[in-house]
C-alpha cells in the first residue's frame, strides 16, 4: 500500500531541512502527490532513510495503545451501572407499553363507533362505512401480528 509523508515528517526521516526537500522538488528530483511525498519516492532518492526517524512509528505506536486502553475502559463491565441501565429500560417498556394499550383502546373505540354510525346511515353511506371499517379492522389486524 501507498505511504504518503508529509514534508516535514520526509525531511525527519531523511534527516535534512524541509527546504532541501523544497528544493529538491522544484528541480524535478522529488515529485509529490498533493503535496505529499509517496515514501518509495524518497527512498529513490534517500536509500539509507530511516522510517523510525518520521516518528510515524512510535505515533501510531501510542494511538493503538491509547485506543486499545479507552476500549478497555469503556467495556469494564460495571454491575452498577448495568443495573441502573436494566431499570431503565424497564421503566421505557412499561411507558411504551401503557401508551401501546392506550392506542389499541381508542382503535377499538373508533371502530365501535364506526359500526353504531354504519347502523345509521343509508344503504350508499353504509356501504361506503364498510369499506372504511374493513381496511380499519384488517389494519388493526397488520398491528396484532406485527406485536
Amino acid at each position: 500500500m501507498a505511504r504518503f509523508l508529509s514534508l516535514s515528517q520526509a525531511a525527519r526521516m531523511v534527516k535534512v531541512p524541509r527546504r532541501a526537500l523544497q528544493r529538491q522538488i522544484q528541480q524535478g528530483v522529488l515529485s509529490t502527490f498533493e503535496g505529499s511525498l509517496l515514501m518509495e519516492e524518497l527512498l529513490r532518492i534517500y536509500p539509507n532513510a530511516n522510517a523510525d526517524e518520521s516518528g510515524m512509528l512510535e505515533k501510531t505506536r501510542l494511538l493503538k495503545e491509547a485506543a486499545f486502553g479507552k476500549v478497555l475502559t469503556e467495556t469494564r463491565l460495571d454491575p452498577e451501572h448495568l443495573s441502573a441501565e436494566l431499570q431503565r429500560a424497564r421503566v421505557k417498556l412499561v411507558r411504551m407499553q401503557e401508551e401501546l394499550d392506550k392506542h389499541q383502546k381508542l382503535a377499538v373505540d373508533l371502530q365501535r363507533r364506526l359500526f353504531h354510525l354504519q347502523d345509521q346511515c343509508d344503504k350508499r353511506e353504509a356501504r361506503l362505512l364498510g369499506t372504511l371499517i374493513a381496511w380499519f379492522t384488517n389494519e388493526l389486524k397488520k398491528q396484532v401480528r406485527v406485536r
